[in-house]
This record gives C-alpha cells, sequence and structure tokens, in this order.
C-alpha cells in the first residue's frame, strides 16, 4: 500500500523535529502502512500524536524534538515481547499492564520498533 500524505496537522507535529527524526518517523511511518491496507491514521491537535489503527488503535506515534526521540505507544504485548536493546519501556499509573512505549533515539532502534509495530497492528484483530 503506498502510504497517504502526511496530515496537515502530522505535518505540524513534524516541523519541530529536527535531524534524524524526521526521516525516523517517516520510515517509522512508511513501515506500517506496508503492514496492510486495513489501516486508518488520525492525527490529534491537542495531543500533539498521530493514531494509526484498524479494527482498533494499535500505535500513537509521538515526535519528541526535545527529548531527541520518537516515542511510540502500543498496548502491552505482554511476555510476547522482550526489548533487546531496551527501546520497550513499561507505563506506569493509568496506563500500567495496557501500554508500553517504545523510545526511537538512534537508528538502530528502528528495526526492533518495526517488530514491535508489526506485533502490535497484528494483535490488533
Amino acid at each position: 500500500m503506498v502510504p497517504p500524505e502526511l496530515d496537515p496537522i502530522e505535518e505540524q507535529h513534524l516541523d519541530k523535529c529536527r535531524g534524524n527524526l524526521r526521516p525516523w518517523y517517516i520510515e517509522l511511518r512508511n513501515f506500517v502502512f506496508g503492514l496492510g491496507s486495513d489501516i486508518s491514521v488520525f492525527a490529534h491537535a491537542s495531543r500533539r500524536c498521530t493514531t494509526f489503527s484498524r479494527n482498533r488503535a494499535f500505535a500513537y506515534f509521538n515526535c519528541q524534538p526535545r527529548l531527541k526521540r520518537i516515542a511510540i505507544d502500543i498496548p502491552d504485548p505482554g511476555d510476547k515481547a522482550e526489548s533487546e536493546t531496551g527501546i520497550l519501556i513499561p507505563w506506569s499509573g493509568q496506563r500500567e499492564g495496557k501500554a508500553v512505549r517504545i523510545v526511537v533515539d538512534d537508528a538502530g532502534d528502528l528495526q526492533e520498533a518495526k517488530t514491535l509495530l508489526e506485533r502490535a497492528y497484528t494483535d490488533s484483530t
């Protein structure tokens, strides 16, 4: 599937993303759209994140330029996903046990992020 153009709100989110953040975001976004033709995208103006869903949301992308990283929240895969490089961070508080955060702050994190995104997509049926 050819990924759709960036939404104007999504483009605003990326305006502040400098250096490698924007190309990493685009690479991960294109990867997500390559997983299937049943994906929809919604850019939230107030929350500064982009939601990817099929039957239900499976990924929330958030470019965090001050922290020089991309944070991606996915449903907690339980013990099905182990982070080899430490990019998977468990949530605490309201989302504890419900979501985890993938932190991409290095080009070496992209492949593991793609693996975790593919699992989140597959589990979202």
